[in-house]
């Protein structure tokens, strides 16, 4: 506000009796406590970020993955853990074991998985893997007759599955 008696730009609400600022000030003052509410909002956005990485999307993608997959595969899955570190965009995969589809066996297993995505997935509007390791990863093939084994069943689903006209990627 402008102060009547000197026509100078004072701090609302403050006395005339030497508070007054010129407006270079007032407008630097302006100037850095926009910069500061704009720094505010990227660091609320990064710590967002961080938890929904860190704490929040694990236990979601542990609960779909062990669902879907298992819906899909008709048989039991189990996930030990999941950890996902958003700035690094990795994924890592503890104990996952697949059981047969009747039986306590184990179908396929493997200790651990680790996925890195490159920084380009951000940008090309797609997934781009830098890296994949497996660890101890494990697999049961049993001969149940003629022509059937353990996982015979998963053939058949997919070859049954409607073909799709899309191009492939």
């Amino acid at each position: 506000t402008r102060c009547d008696e000197c026509d100078r730009f004072v701090p609302h609400g403050a006395l005339h009796a030497g508070i007054t600022m010129n407006r270079e000030k007032l407008q630097g003052l302006y100037r850095t406590h926009r910069a500061l509410r704009y720094a505010l909002y990227v660091l609320a956005g990064v710590a967002v970020f961080a938890v929904a990485g860190f704490f929040i999307l694990p236990p979601v993608v542990k609960s779909l993955m062990i669902e879907q997959a298992g819906k899909a595969l008709h048989r039991p899955v189990a996930v030990r853990q999941i950890r996902i570190n958003p700035f690094a965009m990795t994924m890592d995969v503890e104990g996952l074991s697949i059981k047969e589809r009747e039986g306590a066996e184990t179908f396929v297993a493997f200790d651990g998985l680790h996925v890195n995505l490159e920084a380009k997935s951000l940008f090309k509007g797609g997934v781009v893997v830098g890296e994949i390791r497996l660890v101890n990863p494990r697999l049961r093939m049993v001969r149940l007759g003629d022509n059937q084994y353990n996982f015979s069943d998963l053939l058949e689903e997919l070859a049954k599955a409607p073909k799709s006209n899309a191009p492939t990627p």
